[in-house]
């Protein structure tokens, strides 16, 4: 209720509150009281927070006494397995070493049992026996020596990889802890156990290489129908007797060659084509898996660790005293690992010709870091190197047992020099086999790469960003490769100048202390004089066999440098281990080197043999019988000329090889300026024909009565024999230039040929024909007012005379002429007939005119016969026989 105080009287009038007021009150009176359960709610809180705080401060010390407790626990259990590892890891040598002295003892055994090197010398016991027989023989031994490691299981030898691998790890574990006072003794029997297993290893690595024998088996096919060979069953290929060898014939010619080869090269099938051996994998796969389980536990050390650094097969461990690098001292500089390093590195011929080597590298060890590798090469060079030399010594015994045949049968059983019947067939069949050496080196070479392949390139990847223990290791592989090959490419430029030196009679030419360096291209003909004259049919032989030679070198030298792996980027990375963003030259391997001498010293060899042959032409001697007939004929020097010129025709592509990297006598110029065939036909030549006229000039120095007769006989004879055998007919005109001829179809129609030859020809052929001129001496018309008659037929004396003095002096004139030339030789049939129609125009005819005119005269009683015996008849008969040694 309201008090409302009126003014007036000053009295309260209670007014009674409304409900909204009363609402007011309740509320007010409400929010008094949440405000007082508030501030007590508050003051608990604090008490609270008070008694909390009192009992954290008692409890946190318990706490920390647990997490003290959590922890020594954690320790300890770290400590026990630290503890653990390291029994394991010193008792690691305990472990392992058995394994790798059984790797051991079977490695040795397995070594010390041979294999490869008996094959071999079971395949060149017998000289006589052929390929076949040897083949087999080999066959046979190495299936035997494939049983040999028998008591080598190869489950020993994945427990000896295993066992390294057990050891690296142990190495590295005492590695961290160089502090443990055992760890100095614990790393020592590591390292020394270590070794051994590398030694093992690469003992295991290298006898199973050895004893694998060639990488090259006899090409041959199943025999066809019922054929039956030995014994052997049809379709057992098994059985060696079951199949018949096939490849190129033993007896191929240079063209047959050389289609052989375009034809291969062209359907891109040269491996196909070449040789009488394919490539063969010697190796069984159980060898396979041991040798490659071998290479990955080897390598495994160059994949780096956390350092960065490597653990490299031979040297144990990278951080040992016994670690060596690439770039070795001392006397291991010299290796052929290091000398290929130098970018003016030339592979130059350091050895004796016919000594087996062309540079001495070939004959130092490899060395590198990495002990398979240099295992791998010691036992592939090896059996590489026997193949090709076994095969080359068959040849040349074959060869051998040929030309002793011959020199047999052609002296009747009587012994005969050697000199006496060496022919050219001798020099080509030894150009012959010296380009099928090159091809077996092809064979020979492809074999191993296909040993590379399967043993080491596999199990070789290197990454992107590979490390620089890495990269050496990718280096070592590719060296190593190229030094096997190497040695197979350095023999056979062994033979190519033995060949070039003793069979092709060149001597000096390849000898190490000439003037003509094997590295120089475009070196001048300083060695010129030094060279050997041999007859012109030798030297026309060797010129042949040595554009024979370059052809197939020409042909087949891509390949082979393709097969040898021409280049070796050693510049691709830094010292860091990083790419290196700048190109660089590459440096060459030792065998894309020594492929480059090949052709080099093959192009050297064969610009010897044509100087040789142009000297042999050139002075060609003057005097015997053997060089300058007696009877004016053909010169032999003209003869072997035109059989060295046919011969050497087809040879374009394989001259033009030489006279662009050599400055010949009578083409200075190389490159592209440089000349082709026809310049080195027509310098020929001309040699040829200044040899013929100092020939002929010594028959007026003989002083007999027929040498100026001879002397013009013998240039028509040989100039005749020159244009019938090169001189292009009216409707054949081949020229060297258009393209590679066979020897029967090449024909010289340039006009230096024409005014050389031709023109010699005529003026020979006048000169001779002007001796017959003395017959018309007698020949001439009587005047009629000197004929006077005794009666109607018979002259008066002194008429008579006058016609007797002319048929006695030509009578007289033309026996002496006929003996003089009765003797002589004329090249053929054709020259014979004109020679007889030149002499119907010089005197014949008029003879017979003067012979019918006076022979009806009797100018004599008693002897009109004498005087008349050569009627024309029986002096055209005598003229058709007086040259009949044609």
């Amino acid at each position: 209720m309201t008090t409302i105080l009126s003014s007036s009287a000053s009295t309260s009038i209670s007014i009674p509150p409304t409900n909204a007021q009363r609402r007011i009150n309740i509320l007010s009176q409400s929010l008094s009281r949440l405000s007082n359960s508030t501030n007590t709610s508050i003051q608990c809180c604090e008490s609270i927070t008070r008694r909390s705080r009192n009992l954290d401060s008692l409890t946190s010390p318990a706490s920390d006494a647990s997490a003290a407790l959590v922890l020594a626990g954690t320790n300890l259990a770290t400590t026990l397995e630290v503890l653990k590892d390291a029994r394991e890891k010193f008792d690691t040598v305990r472990d392992c070493e058995p394994a790798v002295e059984r790797l051991m003892r079977g490695a040795r055994e397995i070594s010390e049992g041979g294999g490869g090197g008996a094959a071999a010398a079971a395949e060149d016991d017998d000289d006589n026996r052929s390929i076949v027989t040897r083949a087999t023989t080999r066959t046979f031994a190495t299936n035997k020596n494939n049983n040999s490691n028998s008591f080598l299981s190869e489950q020993d030898v994945y427990a000896a990889a295993d066992s390294l691998e057990i050891i690296r790890d142990a190495h590295s574990f005492f590695l961290e802890r160089r502090e443990w006072k055992s760890s100095s003794s614990a790393l020592g029997n590591l390292e020394r156990v270590h070794r051994s297993g590398v030694e093992a290893m690469s003992l295991l690595f290298k006898a199973h290489l050895t004893n694998a024998g060639a990488a090259v088996r006899l090409k041959r096919i199943p025999l066809k129908n019922n054929e039956r060979a030995g014994g052997g069953k049809k379709g057992d290929h098994n059985n060696i007797a079951s199949l018949t060898f096939v490849g190129p014939s033993a007896h191929e010619s240079a063209t047959e060659a050389r289609t052989r080869f375009s034809a291969a090269l062209e359907n891109r099938e040269l491996m196909k084509s070449v040789g009488e051996y394919r490539e063969h994998l010697p190796l069984d796969t159980r060898k396979v898996r041991e040798l490659r389980a071998i290479v990955e536990c080897l390598m495994s050390g160059t994949e780096g660790g956390e350092n960065g650094q490597g653990l490299l097969s031979t040297n144990v461990f990278p951080n040992s005293t016994t670690n060596s690098n690439l770039s070795m001292s001392g006397s291991d500089k010299g290796t052929a690992v290091n000398r290929l390093n130098d970018k003016n590195f030339k592979v130059v011929r350091t050895e004796k010709i016919g000594s087996g080597f062309f540079c001495n590298i070939i004959k130092q060890p490899f060395k590198s870091k990495f002990s398979h590798l240099n295992a791998y090469v010691e036992a592939r060079k090896d059996q590489a190197t026997t193949s090709l030399e076994g095969y080359y010594r068959h040849l040349r015994n074959e060869r051998k047992k040929f030309s002793m045949f011959r020199r047999d049968s052609i002296g009747g059983g009587t012994v005969v020099a050697k000199s006496t019947v060496t022919s050219a067939g001798e020099v080509d069949s030894g150009a012959r086999d010296t380009v099928r050496c090159l091809e077996h080196a092809m064979v020979v070479v492809q074999g191993e790469k296909s040993i590379y392949r399967c043993v080491l390139f596999p199990t070789t990847p290197i990454p992107p960003d590979a490390s620089t223990e890495q990269l050496e290791y990718k280096s070592a592989l590719l060296q190593a490769y190229s030094h096997v090959v190497s040695a197979v490419v350095d023999r056979v430029l062994d033979i190519i100048e033995f060949f070039f030196a003793q069979d092709a009679g060149l001597g000096y030419a390849g000898n190490p202390s000439s003037s003509d360096s094997t590295n120089g291209e475009h070196d001048s003909n300083a060695g010129s004089s030094k060279i050997p004259s041999h007859s012109v049919l030798f030297s026309g032989s060797s010129a042949v066999a040595g554009l024979r030679i370059l052809d197939g070198v020409r042909m087949l030298g891509p390949s082979l440098a393709k097969l040898c792996d021409m280049l070796l980027d050693k510049n691709e990375t830094s010292t860091k281990g990083h790419r290196s963003k700048e190109k660089k030259d590459p440096i060459s391997s030792l065998a894309s080197n020594l492929c480059i001498a090949i052709h080099r010293t093959t192009v050297k060899n064969a610009a010897h043999a044509l100087e040789m042959l142009v000297n042999s032409v050139h002075k060609d001697p003057l005097q015997g019988e053997k060089y300058r007939s007696k009877n004016a004929g053909v010169a032999p020097v003209s003869s072997d000329t035109v059989r060295a010129v046919r011969l050497i025709s087809p040879f374009v592509n394989a001259y033009k090889s030489v006279s662009k990297r050599r400055a010949l006598p009578w083409d200075p110029h190389i490159g592209e300026k440089s000349k082709d065939l026809n310049s080195y036909i027509k310098f020929l030549i001309m040699r040829l024909i200044n040899n013929l006229q100092r020939k002929a000039q010594q028959y007026k120095e003989d002083g007999m009565l027929d040498s100026e007769i001879k002397c013009n006989l013998f240039l028509m004879n040989n100039s005749f024999y020159l244009m019938e055998q090169l001189g292009a007919q009216d409707d054949i005109s081949y020229l060297a230039n258009e393209g590679e001829t066979t020897e029967e179809e090449f024909k010289i129609s340039d006009t230096w040929f024409f005014e050389s030859v031709s023109k010699q020809f005529e003026r020979a052929k006048s000169a001779y024909l002007e001796s017959w001129n003395v017959l018309n001496q007698h020949l001439t018309k009587v005047n009629e007012k000197n004929l006077e008659y005794q009666s109607d037929k018979l002259l008066s004396l002194e008429s008579g005379r006058l016609l007797k003095a002319r048929f006695s002096g030509f009578n007289a004139d033309f026996e002496k002429m006929y003996s003089l030339h009765s003797g002589l030789f004329v090249a053929d049939a054709k020259l014979h007939s004109i020679i007889v129609k030149e002499l119907e125009i010089v005197f014949f005819k008029r003879y017979k005119k003067f012979y019918d005119t006076y022979s009806k005269i009797q100018f004599s009683k008693k002897k009109m016969e004498e005087y008349l015996k050569y009627q024309p008849k029986v002096v055209e008969r005598m003229l058709q026989t007086m040259y009949s040694s044609y």
